[in-house]
């Protein structure tokens, strides 16, 4: 999964990238190959070791926390890639305005 996201220049989501072990890109399957466990010091959190390279993460359980993925003002532009079909006639449109404009002009000068 990781190879084919670098590939397509794309981004995992967080929920994906917290089941995959940053140091060796093993799945992290809690009881078979990581260990998940509460702890309340320094932060309250979940820490899961990868049993296969013994990499810790760490997320925290605060309330009210969020990723900044999730946060409102982290997107800055969402892009529409709906049917061909339907931007077709958006962009018939757009067309026929811009050369009626096109006229309107020539016929002023």
């Amino acid at each position: 999964m990781v190879g084919c996201a670098k590939k397509s220049v794309l981004r995992l989501g967080s929920d994906i990238k917290r089941t995959i072990c940053k140091c060796c890109q093993s799945p992290l399957i809690p009881g078979e190959t990581a260990r998940v466990r509460l702890v309340s010091k320094p932060i309250k959190g979940v820490k899961w070791t990868c049993l296969t390279c013994f990499s810790i993460r760490m997320y925290p359980t605060k309330k009210g926390y969020k990723l900044w993925a999730e946060q409102p003002n982290s997107i800055v532009q969402i892009f529409n890639y709906g049917s061909k079909s339907d931007d077709k006639s958006d962009t018939t449109v757009e067309k026929k305005n811009l050369d009626i404009g096109k006229h309107m002009d020539i016929e002023k000068n």
